[in-house]
């Protein structure tokens, strides 16, 4: 078994185990698992569900022409919405550099 097809697995087991409301030791026992492998891969799983959830995705309305960026200082910054991805890397290095 892959890499892939045992966090496949052990994925499909975790969200069962879930959705029956049982405790883990009984739900391991009851499915012939290992509990300490089951704890294993539940942490494993968790923590990369963690490491991936550091970024929250954003949307972006499309419809602005324009999008207010608010500065330190009280500064606003309107930025077209088109121009965003060159200007708000020039803002944090200028951030960066000041503090």
């Amino acid at each position: 078994m892959t890499t892939e097809e045992k966090h496949q697995f052990w994925q499909q087991q975790i969200d069962a185990w879930r959705q029956s409301g049982k405790p883990q030791r009984t739900f391991c026992t009851e499915n012939q698992l290992s509990y300490s492998t089951f704890s294993y891969w539940r942490t494993k799983i968790n923590r990369a569900r963690q490491h991936d959830s550091k970024w929250l995705p954003i949307q972006v309305n499309t419809s602005p022409a324009a999008v207010t960026v608010c500065l330190p200082g009280g500064i606003r910054l309107e930025v077209p919405v088109a121009a965003l991805t060159e200007v708000l890397p020039v803002v944090y290095c200028s951030l960066q550099d000041n503090h």
